[in-house]
C-alpha cells in the first residue's frame, strides 16, 4: 500500500460520504511517511502514526520464555493506545489526551498525528465506541489513569520490530533450541540482507555516479513529494526486484526510493534502471 493509494482511498471515501470522521491509527515502520504532507486537513481524518516518517519501530511482549514459539505478542504503538483504552473511561479521554499518554508510553519511536487536528477535542469513544463491560473490569482490578496515564503497567521486553525473527532465532540458540537448524537459519538472515541491501547500492551506483549524491540517496531520509513517481516506482520495485511480501528487510529501505523521485522527478529513468539491475535477482527475490 503506497501512499498515494491510501490518499486516494480516503479522498473518495470522504467524497462519497463513507464517514463524517475518520480515526486511523497506523502501525508500521515509516508509518509518518504516508501522511506527512499528504494528508490534508479538510477531509475529516486524523491519523496517528506508530513513527515518523524515517523512524522504525519496535514488537513488544518479547522474550518470553513460554511463548517462544510465538516471539512477540504486539507491537508498542499499537499495545499502548489498546491498554490505554481498556484501562480509562472513553467517555471522558479525548483523542489529544489518548495522543499524549500514547506518545509518551512509547518508547520505541516518536507517535505523530496528521490530518485534522482540531478533532483531538472529541472524545474516544466517539470512534471507539463505549466498553461499559471493561472500564467495570479494569475498575474493580484497581487500575486507575491519571490523565489517560496508564498506571500498573505490565513490565514488558520490546524489540526492533524488523528484527524480531533474528532476534527471535538467536534467543532459541542462547536456549538451546535445534542449534545446527537456528544456526542456518541465522545465517540465510544475514545473507538475505546483505543481498537485499546490494540490491538499492546497485540501483544508486547505477543512477549517480558522484560519491557525495550516492552517499546523499543511501542516507537522506524526506517526505514524499511525488506521489505519481513514488507510486510508480515503489509497485516496479515489488514487481521486478524484491519481492517485500517476502523480504521485508527490503521495506527498510525503501525511503531510498523517495529518494530517486526526489531526485530525479522521472519513474521512466528509475524504472529503467531497475530493468538493468534487477533482472539478476528475480530469481532469489521474487
Amino acid at each position: 500500500l503506497t501512499a498515494k493509494k491510501l490518499d486516494e482511498t480516503l479522498r473518495d471515501m470522504h467524497r462519497n460520504h463513507k464517514f463524517a470522521q475518520l480515526v486511523f491509527y497506523l502501525e508500521a515502520d515509516q508509518g509518518g511517511s504516508m501522511f506527512e504532507g499528504i494528508l490534508k486537513n479538510n477531509i475529516n481524518v486524523y491519523a496517528v502514526t506508530a513513527a515518523a516518517g524515517g523512524e522504525s519501530t519496535d514488537a513488544t511482549y518479547c522474550d518470553l520464555h513460554e511463548t517462544m514459539q510465538l516471539p512477540c505478542l504486539g507491537d508498542e504503538f499499537s499495545v499502548n493506545w489498546m491498554e490505554d483504552s481498556d484501562m480509562v473511561d472513553t467517555t471522558i479521554e479525548t483523542l489529544k489526551e489518548q495522543f499524549e499518554t500514547v506518545q509518551e508510553l512509547t518508547e520505541g519511536s516518536r507517535v505523530c498525528h496528521f490530518g485534522n487536528l482540531s478533532m483531538v477535542r472529541e472524545p474516544v469513544s466517539w470512534f471507539q465506541g463505549v466498553g461499559n463491560t471493561i472500564l467495570r473490569t479494569s475498575k474493580a482490578n484497581g487500575l486507575t489513569t491519571t490523565k489517560g496515564t496508564v498506571k500498573n503497567r505490565h513490565r514488558r521486553v520490546s524489540w526492533p520490530s524488523r528484527d524480531v525473527e533474528l532476534m527471535h532465532l538467536q534467543k532459541l540458540k542462547q536456549l538451546g533450541y535445534r542449534s545446527a537448524t537456528v544456526d542456518a537459519e541465522i545465517s540465510r538472515i544475514h545473507e538475505d540482507r546483505r543481498n537485499v541491501e546490494n540490491v538499492f547500492t546497485e540501483l544508486i551506483n547505477s543512477l549517480v555516479s558522484d560519491a557525495a549524491e550516492r552517499r546523499s540517496l543511501l542516507e537522506e531520509k524526506s517526505s514524499i513529494k511525488n506521489l505519481d513517481c513514488h507510486d510508480d516506482v515503489v509497485q516496479m520495485f515489488i514487481l521486478i526486484c524484491v519481492n517485500v511480501n517476502k523480504y521485508d528487510h527490503a521495506l527498510k529501505y525503501m525511503y531510498v526510493l523517495n529518494n530517486f523521485c526526489n531526485k530525479f522527478d522521472d519513474s521512466g529513468k528509475i524504472i529503467g534502471a531497475m530493468r538493468m539491475i534487477c533482472p539478476g535477482t528475480r530469481n532469489r527475490f521474487i
